[in-house]
C-alpha cells in the first residue's frame, strides 16, 4: 500500500460556534461562515503550515483537499492562499466526503449555486459537486433547498437528520480512506472538522493522549490547529459497526445526536470544555473506568451499548416532558382566549336581544311569522345552535347600527342555501362570509378607503383616528407631528429662518432698521413682523402637537408639555422674548446700543435649523427614492457654504465701517474705495459725545451702491487679495482676516468631505447592481448558452434590478409591531381589493397584518405564464403594476388550456 505525508488542519471558529459558546443554545445558522475570530485564526495557522512545509522539505507537489461547508473552504483559503492560484505542482480539490457529520443545523450544507455566488474564484471546482452532497433523511427529500424549509425542517425534527448520517458515517469515513490511497500525489493537506479527522485518524488507528493522560482513539483538534502525520502506510480498512466506533473513554455521541459527558473537543460543538473540580474528576474517571469495562463486556459479548440506550431514553422522557410543557402553556392561553371570546360573544348577544325586543314591538306580525318557522324547522334550529366567531358578530353589530337594518332575517334566509349547497356536494362559502363579504364590498364606497381604514390595525399606538376622536371632544385639536397643517408650518418655519439668516446680517452690517425710509426699512420691517407673529404662533402649536416616545405616538397634553419643557420650550421663549424687547426698545435713540446688540443676539434662533434638519431628512426618506435623499444631503451642504460665507461677508463689512474713533487709520473699505468712514473725513469742533456714541455708520459715505459693496467682501472672503489691502495699525481687520481664513479652511474641509462621502454612497449603490449584473453575466459565459437568451435574461435583469431595491431592512431595530403596521401600509391597498380581506381587515386587524406580511413580490417576464387553469393552486396572485391577460388555448392533447400571461 502506498505512503503518504497528511497534514490535518481543522477549520476555524464559525458563527455558530460563538453563537453556542455565548448562549448555549443552537440558533440555527445553517452552513455558518467564519468570525472575524476564525478569520485571524486561519491567518495566524499559515506561519504553522509553513513551518511544515519547511520541515517535510518542500512546498510543491501537494494536493489540498477541503469540505464543502463555507467554514472549511474559508479556512483553506486563509492558510494556503496560493493553491487557489494553480501554482505549478500544486492541485486543489472539493470533496463532499469530507463534510462533517450532522450534529446542528451548520452542518446542513449549501446548494453549488450557493457556494459558488460566495466563492466565484472556485466556480469550476464548486460546478462538479452534486447538487446535494449532505445527507437529507427520505422523510424530507422534497423540502426545497433554498429559502429556510430546510432549516425549519431540521428545527422540526433534527433527530432524523442527525440519525440518517450518524448511520452512514462510517461507511463513508472508509470510503474516504481509499480514496485518500489512490491519488497520485505524496503529500496531502486536509482541511475538515472535528468529528471528521477525530474518525478517519481513529480508523487510520492513531490516538492521542487526553488531559487526563489516558489515550483515546483519533486525533481531535482544536480550531485551526495542524497536525502532521509522516509517511503512513494506508491499509485496507476493516469495516466495524457504527455502535463500535467510539473512543476509549465512552460513546462519542449519543443515540439522538447530542454529545456524551465526555466528548471530544468537536463533539463539545454544542457545550465548551470546563475544567473540572477535583470530585467531579473523581466521578468522571470512575464513570470512564466503567464505560471502558461495559464497552469490553459488549465488545466480547456482541450485545448492545447500556449507555447508550440509557442516555437515549433520557433524552426522550426530557423531550417528552418539554412537549407537555409547552401544550400545557398553549391550552392554558387557549383558555384564557376562548374566556375572552365567551365575554365579548355575551354582551352582543345581550344587545341583540334588546334590538330583538324592540323589533316584536314595531312588527308583530313578522315576529309571529319568524317564531313560526323556527318551531316548525329543525334545520333552522340546527344552524342556529352553532356559534359564530365572536368578531363575526361583532361585525354584523356594526352593520345594522350603521344601515340601520336587521342582519336576522336575511341569515334566516341564508340556510335553506347552505344545506342546498351541502347537498349538491358544490365547494362553497359558508353563507354568512358570503353575505357579509358581499355587502362589505357593496359599502365599500361608503366607508374610509384601505389607506385610511388600515389604521384600525395600529389603535394599540394611536393613529389618526384616534386624533380624531380626541378632537371630537371640543378642545383644541392636537396636532399629527406627520399632517399636512404641521407639515405646512414646518416649510414656513424654515422659510422664515432662512429669511433671517440672509436679512439680519445684511440689516447689522449696513445698519437697516424698521423705522428707516426706503426699501431696506420696509424689508426689514415685514420680516420682523411676519416672524414675532409666526413665532408667537408657533408655541400654542407645539403645545398641541403630538410627539413620539419609544416609537408610540402620545396625545395626552400633559406628556407633550413636559416634552416640549425639557427640550426646546425655554429656548422658543428665550428668543421670542429678544423679539418683543426689540420691538419696544427700536425707536429709543438713547438705547441704541443695547438693541443693536439685541439684534445681534436673535441671531441664535439659527440654531432651530437642527430641528427642522430631522424633518427634511425623514420627508427625503419617504420620496421612496435613495437618490433622493442624496441630493437633498449635498443640498444642505452648498447652503451650509453658502450661508457661512453671507455671515462673513457682512461681518467683514461690518467691521470695516465701524473701526471707531480709537483707530483713525483707513479701513479695508476706504482703501477699496467703496465707502468712507467720518472719522477719516474729519469731525468739526461741534462734533459732540452723542454724535460719536451714535455710530459711525450712519454718517458713512457710500460711494458705490450696496450690492457692488457686498460683492467687494464676497471677494475678500472668498478670494483674499495678497498681499492684503489693510492697514498696518488695524489689528481688528488683521485678526478678523486670520479668523476667515481659519473659519474657511474648516467649512470648506467639511463639506467637501460631506460631499465625496454622499457621491461614494451613490458610487456604491450603483457597484452593488453593476456587481450583480457582472455575477449573471460571467455565469452565463461559462454555461454555452445562446446570444437570444442571454439577452433576454440580462435585459431581465435590468428590469428587476430596477424595479427591486437591493436594501434591505435590519429587522432588528424595530418592534415585530412596527414591522406589521409597516407591512400593512405597504401591501393593505392590494389584499383588500378583496371582499373577504376587507371583512377580515375589520374583524381581525392582527390576522390582516399577518397575511400583508406573507406576501412576497415576484417579477415576471413579458409574456411570461404565471398561472395555467387546472393546476394545484399553491399561492393567490395579486397585480401590483402592469396588465395581464387571460388566455385559452387548444392543441391536440388538451382540448382546452387556460393560461394567464404578462403584456
Amino acid at each position: 500500500m502506498p505512503r503518504k505525508t497528511i497534514i490535518f488542519v481543522r477549520h476555524g471558529e464559525s458563527e455558530y460556534n460563538k453563537a453556542m459558546r455565548e448562549t448555549g443554545e443552537d440558533p440555527l445558522l445553517r452552513d455558518a461562515k467564519l468570525t472575524e475570530r476564525g478569520r485571524a485564526q486561519a491567518a495566524g495557522a499559515r506561519p504553522q503550515l509553513q513551518e511544515l512545509f519547511e520541515e517535510i522539505g518542500s512546498s510543491a507537489g501537494w494536493l489540498l483537499l477541503s469540505s464543502p461547508l463555507r467554514r472549511a473552504l474559508d479556512t483553506a483559503a486563509g492558510i494556503w492562499p496560493e493553491a487557489f492560484q494553480a501554482a505549478e505542482g500544486t492541485r486543489f480539490e472539493i470533496w463532499p466526503e469530507l463534510r462533517e457529520v450532522v450534529t446542528g443545523c451548520d452542518d446542513l450544507g449549501s446548494t453549488p449555486k450557493q457556494l459558488q455566488f460566495a466563492f466565484p474564484h472556485l466556480h469550476a471546482q464548486l460546478g462538479s459537486l452534486p447538487e446535494v452532497w449532505w445527507t437529507i433523511p427520505p422523510a424530507y427529500q422534497d423540502v426545497p433547498l433554498d429559502g429556510d424549509d430546510l432549516r425549519n425542517a431540521y428545527q422540526k425534527d433534527p433527530d432524523a437528520f442527525e440519525a440518517a448520517d450518524e448511520a452512514i458515517f462510517a461507511g463513508r469515513v472508509a470510503q474516504l480512506l481509499e480514496k485518500l490511497a489512490s491519488v497520485k500525489e505524496d503529500r496531502i493537506v486536509v482541511v475538515a472538522h472535528c468529528d471528521l479527522i477525530g474518525e478517519l485518524t481513529e480508523q487510520m488507528g492513531l490516538t492521542e493522549k487526553k488531559k487526563s493522560g489516558k489515550l483515546r482513539k483519533g486525533w481531535w483538534l482544536s480550531n485551526c490547529e495542524c497536525r502532521l502525520l509522516r509517511d503512513f502506510e494506508f491499509k485496507a480498512p476493516e469495516p466495524k459497526p457504527a455502535a463500535a466506533r467510539t473512543s476509549l473513554a465512552e460513546p462519542r455521541r449519543t443515540g439522538n445526536g447530542r454529545p456524551g459527558p465526555d466528548v471530544p473537543q468537536k463533539a463539545t460543538r454544542k457545550t465548551e470544555v470546563s475544567e473540572r473540580s477535583a470530585d467531579e474528576a473523581a466521578m468522571h474517571a470512575a464513570a470512564e473506568a466503567a464505560a471502558e469495562r461495559a464497552l469490553e463486556h459488549d465488545r466480547s459479548t456482541h450485545g448492545k451499548d447500556w449507555w447508550k440506550k440509557l442516555q437515549a431514553l433520557h433524552g426522550q422522557v426530557f423531550d417528552a416532558l418539554e412537549r407537555a410543557e409547552r401544550e400545557l402553556k398553549t391550552a392554558t392561553e387557549s383558555l384564557s382566549v376562548v374566556g375572552h371570546q365567551l365575554d365579548t360573544l355575551r354582551a352582543v348577544v345581550q344587545e341583540s336581544c334588546l334590538s330583538a325586543t324592540a323589533l316584536e314591538q314595531r312588527q308583530p306580525e313578522m315576529t309571529r311569522a319568524s317564531s313560526t318557522t323556527s318551531r316548525d324547522s329543525s334545520p333552522v334550529r340546527l344552524t342556529l345552535s352553532v356559534a359564530d366567531p365572536p368578531g363575526l358578530l361583532l361585525h354584523q353589530h356594526n352593520l345594522q347600527k350603521r344601515k340601520n337594518k336587521q342582519a336576522a332575517q336575511p341569515r334566516f334566509r341564508r340556510v335553506s342555501n347552505v344545506h342546498a349547497a351541502a347537498a349538491t356536494g358544490d365547494l362553497r362559502l359558508h353563507g354568512r362570509w358570503m353575505e357579509l363579504s358581499t355587502e362589505a364590498s357593496q359599502g365599500e364606497a361608503g366607508r374610509e378607503r384601505p389607506n385610511k381604514a388600515r389604521t384600525a390595525f395600529r389603535s394599540r399606538t394611536a393613529t389618526m383616528d384616534d386624533l380624531a376622536s380626541a378632537n371630537s371632544t371640543g378642545k383644541l385639536p392636537i396636532l399629527h407631528p406627520q399632517g399636512l397643517f404641521k407639515l405646512c408650518w414646518d416649510l414656513l418655519a424654515l422659510t422664515l429662518l432662512l429669511n433671517d439668516c440672509i436679512l439680519l446680517p445684511i440689516s447689522l452690517a449696513w445698519d437697516f432698521s424698521m423705522v428707516d425710509d426706503g426699501i431696506g426699512g420696509t424689508i426689514t420691517a415685514v420680516s420682523f413682523y411676519t416672524s414675532l407673529v409666526f413665532w408667537t404662533a408657533d408655541l400654542p402649536v407645539n403645545l398641541n402637537t403630538a410627539i413620539y416616545i419609544r416609537g408610540r405616538l402620545v396625545m395626552h397634553r400633559r406628556s407633550i408639555l413636559w416634552h416640549y419643557s425639557r427640550s426646546w420650550m425655554m429656548f422658543d421663549m428665550f428668543v421670542l422674548s429678544l423679539d418683543y424687547g426689540y420691538l419696544l426698545l427700536s425707536t429709543d435713540v438713547l438705547l441704541l446700543r443695547f438693541v443693536r446688540i439685541l439684534r445681534v443676539i436673535r441671531l441664535v434662533r439659527i440654531v432651530k435649523l437642527s430641528k427642522l434638519n430631522t424633518i427634511i431628512e425623514e420627508s427625503a426618506a419617504s420620496a421612496g427614492r435613495q437618490w433622493v435623499t442624496l441630493v437633498v444631503a449635498i443640498t444642505k451642504t452648498a447652503i451650509m457654504m453658502l450661508t457661512t460665507a453671507h455671515f462673513l461677508t457682512c461681518a467683514w463689512f461690518y467691521i470695516g465701517l465701524n473701526l471707531g474713533p480709537e483707530l483713525p487709520s483707513l479701513s479695508w473699505v476706504e482703501i477699496a474705495q467703496i465707502a468712507e468712514r467720518p472719522e477719516t473725513r474729519g469731525l468739526n469742533a461741534s462734533s459732540t459725545d452723542d454724535d460719536l456714541s451714535s455710530g459711525w455708520s450712519g454718517q458713512v459715505a457710500h460711494l458705490v451702491p450696496g450690492f457692488i459693496q457686498y460683492m467687494h467682501s464676497l471677494r475678500w472672503i472668498m478670494n483674499s487679495p495678497s498681499p492684503p489691502e489693510m492697514a498696518a495699525g488695524s489689528g481688528v481687520e488683521w485678526g478678523f482676516d486670520i479668523l476667515i481664513s481659519v473659519t474657511t479652511l474648516v467649512v470648506i474641509g467639511s463639506a467637501i468631505s460631506k460631499i465625496s462621502g454622499t457621491t461614494a454612497e451613490l458610487r456604491a449603490m450603483n457597484e452593488e447592481s453593476d456587481r450583480r449584473r457582472r455575477d449573471v453575466r460571467l455565469y452565463l459565459a461559462g454555461q454555452s448558452v445562446s446570444y437570444e437568451l442571454v439577452t433576454r435574461i440580462m435585459r431581465f435583469v435590468d428590469y428587476k434590478l430596477e424595479k427591486f431595491s437591493t436594501n434591505t431592512l435590519d429587522a432588528s431595530l424595530i418592534s415585530p409591531t412596527l414591522q406589521l403596521e409597516l407591512y400593512v401600509s405597504q401591501r393593505a391597498n392590494y389584499v383588500s381589493r378583496i371582499p373577504i380581506f376587507a371583512l377580515l381587515q375589520e374583524c381581525y386587524p392582527d390576522v390582516f397584518g399577518s397575511v400583508c406580511a406573507a406576501l412576497k413580490k415576484n417579477f415576471f417576464e413579458k409574456g411570461e405564464p404565471v398561472f395555467q387553469a387546472g393546476s394545484y393552486a399553491t399561492s393567490l396572485q395579486l397585480t401590483s403594476t402592469g396588465t395581464y391577460s387571460y388566455q385559452e388555448q387548444s392543441s391536440i392533447h388538451s382540448a382546452t388550456g387556460q393560461q394567464v400571461r404578462v403584456q
